[in-house]
């Protein structure tokens, strides 16, 4: 694509520096994962988390999106201190499942953020609900969140 301010960075993001299996899924690309949810082809590949990424580069990040088939709750756990940071704003995060997606929204709610569902079909978003979250889920086989602070 023609995105100039963006770093592609070959390391997977997820809740310790280290390594770890990447499930390739041979039918796309975009849904390769840490999570065995497939069977495909593995590779082994560096771990990382955002708060380390963020201290090792200085950035400070005001917007994270989060897209990692399954593997959301490792990426949130480390992020921490960067969930705390007042210069973080807005989390996009897609959740897998309902669990999930329940467990973010706490962790949202913990740090002081208000959950919407975004519902892509009707474009538009919703206050969180947990009965929202179960439709989106059910019709899309994942819910997409937007987290912003309060």
């Amino acid at each position: 694509n023609s995105c100039t301010n963006a770093t592609l960075v070959p390391i997977a993001v997820s809740d310790s520096l280290g390594k770890t299996t990447l499930t390739l899924n041979p039918l796309s690309s975009g849904e390769h994962s840490i999570i065995k949810n497939h069977t495909g082809k593995t590779i082994d590949v560096q771990t990382t988390t955002i708060d380390a990424y963020a201290a090792k580069t200085k950035h400070k990040p005001t917007l994270i999106k989060i897209d990692v088939e399954g593997a959301e709750l490792l990426v949130l756990t480390g992020m921490k201190r960067t969930l705390a940071s007042a210069r973080l704003k807005t989390v996009f995060v897609e959740a897998s499942n309902l669990k999930n997606a329940r467990i973010m929204v706490k962790t949202f709610n913990q740090h002081k953020y208000r959950v919407f569902v975004i519902d892509e079909m009707a474009k538009r978003h919703y206050p969180y609900e947990l009965s929202v979250c179960s439709r989106m889920i059910n019709r899309n086989g994942y819910v997409n969140l937007i987290a912003i602070k309060k």
